[in-house]
């Protein structure tokens, strides 16, 4: 028979009644500003199509014809994306944008961390956790590694997703980035 007192509610206080130290925690505005710095993005004001803390930072590596590559700061991730706009800055330079991309289906799931597969190259798979429902655009803002912009295909809608759920989904070739200032 177990004792009430042993019994822990929360798995890692248990761990942490031992001495060893539990899992760290984050915030909801931690997870949605990335866990770094500033607060929610959402306080700002701005449209949700410009939020500051929804746009993607990262390393010009290349730029082909038809595809920029992206390097996340940080990770091993070098991302390829179709841009929508010429793209100005020097190759080796900081630069700033938005993803968008065309979900396949969208599924919730319950264990794993964020990621894009494959580490080079195409974006194909994701999973991450939703940031923001854009209804009127039928867009989830989902944040697998670094934020994007992700659309939904019908029958599935922005409000079968709440924010901060962890999602897993294959997205349609032709991901796009989208350069703005600042």
């Amino acid at each position: 028979m177990v004792d009430a007192s042993q019994t822990h509610e929360n798995p890692h206080a248990a761990l942490a009644d031992r001495g060893t130290p539990s899992r760290p925690t984050m915030s909801p505005q931690q997870a949605v500003s990335g866990g770094i710095g500033g607060g929610d993005p959402r306080e700002t004001g701005l449209s949700p199509a410009i939020e500051p803390g929804w746009m993607v930072r990262g390393i010009l590596r290349e730029v082909a014809e038809q595809h920029i590559v992206l390097e996340v700061p940080g990770t091993n991730y070098r991302v390829h994306l179709v841009p929508t706009a010429p793209i100005a800055t020097p190759v080796g330079k900081r630069i700033t944008g938005r993803i968008d991309a065309q979900a396949r289906r969208i599924d919730i799931c319950h264990t794993g961390g964020n990621y894009i597969d494959p580490v080079f190259g195409r974006p194909r798979n994701l999973q991450g956790r939703v940031l923001a429902q854009l209804h009127s655009e039928g867009t989830l803002v989902i944040k697998p590694v670094v934020p994007m912009f992700i659309r939904l295909k019908v029958p599935q809608v922005p409000t079968m997703f709440d924010e901060g759920v962890l999602v897993t989904f294959a997205i349609e070739p032709g991901a796009t980035f989208t350069p703005v200032e600042g």
